[in-house]
């Protein structure tokens, strides 16, 4: 078979299934956004390419970020374009509910920004919603590879930038096995903006040429400011009449891991309070249930209850907000990373910012860099089981001044990675004109 019979075999064949899942998406869409508060269905138009606005008076620079971890990124991104790059407008498209929400919040405070779902890699819904749009640069926050997006961009000769570039070993060996299809794809992308040195090598491995390479840094560290929500009274007197620590991020059964620590922790400290902030908010009235199986009065803050010495939970099932719930923290457990409800963990570098010392559990691949970093410089603590958690939970309730310790390493070696936005900028500089 020849290399182009290949590639149309290729392309058709991502089609037909494009086409046949649309019914098996909408449906999966509908069914999970029953009790959601960021329900799928809300906007589902804009993943067909139907009812997007974007900005008519500026030519256009789009964003996209998945969840919500790449959309904060992809906020900095906006904010230094904006700054750097004044005459353009942005458009920031995303994939899940919490990430779209999270845009809408953002947009709302900033000028020449228009927010959207990502519409499915289906050619002709691309090619339309692509063509209307006209963007001088598509900007791809980290890991997104589209066939359709991406040939349908460089048919319009529009140029296609991946910014923050990651690639776990995970994904190396399975892009490895598929390396026509990364071939086909990859021809399509004008500059990789890879993190370091270990994703700049999978890329060249799996037949980047170098020409289309750089090593602009983890943006990671750049894009995260302390948070600007003010603190209320009421929270500002969690912070001064209890011992507040935090589960942020937490996944499915690590709820009840924290909730059986905190059980142990109440035992020396009565005042403790633990503050509960899990990545899928929908999950709060399970959670709920959950704790109060285990005697914890639980106080449920989207509901707008009130706090009191009663509860021995706040449930943070808001959005936004987490940068808030880090500053008033002792310290935090950050989710994701507990054998067996691990998924690969959740970036630490918001809590470092906010100087609130980190505990997580082992699964943190997505993030081992970054951990790495902060283990290395004593600014963080990694646990391998429950009792461990109990254990360091204890630990640094038992130490104020070991937790201003970890705090001055942490924050120190996260303010040494900065600088990584400007170089992005001035890589992508050449494919954004100034008139």
């Amino acid at each position: 078979m020849t290399c182009a019979l290949k590639k149309y075999f290729i392309l058709t064949l991502y089609e037909g299934v494009q086409l046949l899942s649309i019914p098996m998406l909408v449906f999966s869409w509908l069914y999970r956004s029953f009790g959601r508060t960021y329900p799928y269905s809300h906007k589902m138009l804009e993943r067909f390419g139907s009812g997007i606005s974007f900005s008519e008076n500026k030519k256009l620079i789009w964003i996209h970020s998945v969840s919500v971890g790449e959309s904060k990124i992809a906020h900095g991104v906006h904010e230094s374009i904006q700054k750097y790059f004044p005459a353009y407008a942005i458009h920031l498209s995303c994939t899940t509910p919490t990430a779209r929400a999270l845009h809408d919040q953002f947009s709302s405070n900033t000028l020449n920004t228009s927010v959207s779902y990502l519409p499915i890699d289906e050619y002709c819904i691309s090619y339309q919603t692509f063509k209307r749009a006209n963007p001088k640069l598509y900007l791809s926050v980290e890991s997104e590879l589209w066939i359709n997006h991406f040939s349908n961009l460089r048919n319009l000769d529009i140029p296609v930038i991946l910014i923050n570039a990651r690639m776990s070993a995970t994904s190396f060996k399975r892009w490895k096995k598929f390396s026509s299809l990364f071939s086909m794809i990859a021809n399509q992308i004008t500059l990789i903006c890879c993190r370091g040195e270990q994703d700049y090598l999978y890329f060249s491995m799996l037949g980047m040429h170098e020409s289309k390479l750089k090593i602009t840094g983890n943006l990671k560290y750049d894009t995260y400011e302390a948070s600007k929500v003010q603190i209320s009274k009421e929270i500002a007197k969690i912070q001064q009449t209890r011992m507040p620590w935090l589960g942020a991020s937490t996944h499915d059964g690590e709820e009840l891991i924290l909730a059986q620590t905190h059980v142990e922790l109440l035992k020396k400290y009565p005042n403790a309070l633990l503050l509960l902030a899990p990545r899928h908010p929908h999950r709060s009235e399970a959670i709920k249930q959950c704790l109060e199986r285990l005697g914890l009065s639980v106080c449920v803050r989207s509901r707008g209850e009130n706090l009191d010495s009663s509860h021995a939970v706040y449930l943070c099932d808001t959005l936004g907000e987490l940068g808030m719930w880090y500053r008033i923290s002792r310290f935090a457990f950050i989710g994701g990373s507990m054998p067996p409800h691990g998924g690969g963990g959740h970036n630490p570098i918001e809590a470092v910012i906010e100087r609130c010392p980190v505990i997580t559990g082992n699964q943190i691949w997505n993030f081992q860099e970054e951990y790495d970093l902060l283990a290395k410089a004593r600014g963080c603590h990694i646990v391998n089981s429950p009792s461990q958690l109990t254990f360091a939970v204890l630990s640094y309730s038992a130490s104020e001044s070991n937790l201003e310790n970890i705090n001055h390493h942490a924050f120190n070696i996260v303010m040494q990675q900065r600088g990584s936005i400007d170089k992005m900028c001035h890589a992508i500089a050449p494919w954004l004109p100034l008139k």
